[in-house]
């Protein structure tokens, strides 16, 4: 699935643990985003709770097709 993103961040990069919403800002910030511009995807629910209660679009990961609908529902450009 990478061929569909310009770019990603791994937790391990930043030295910040997910679901840390420290991570999210921090990323926020590097990018110069708002969390209504931002999408976080993840195959663990638990991860996904913090970005979501910080105004972040979340998706739990299940597959490619999946994730592929999500993005495109939320206007994502693919």
């Amino acid at each position: 699935i990478k061929q569909y993103f310009d770019f990603g961040i791994i937790s391990e990069e930043i030295k910040i643990r997910k679901p840390d919403k420290k991570g999210f800002t921090l990323i926020m910030e590097h990018f110069n985003a708002m969390p209504e511009e931002t999408v976080f995807i993840d195959d663990a629910a638990k991860n996904l709770t913090n970005a979501k209660d910080i105004g972040i679009k979340t998706i739990l990961f299940l597959d490619a097709n999946q994730l592929i609908d999500e993005l495109k529902k939320l206007s994502v450009k693919l």
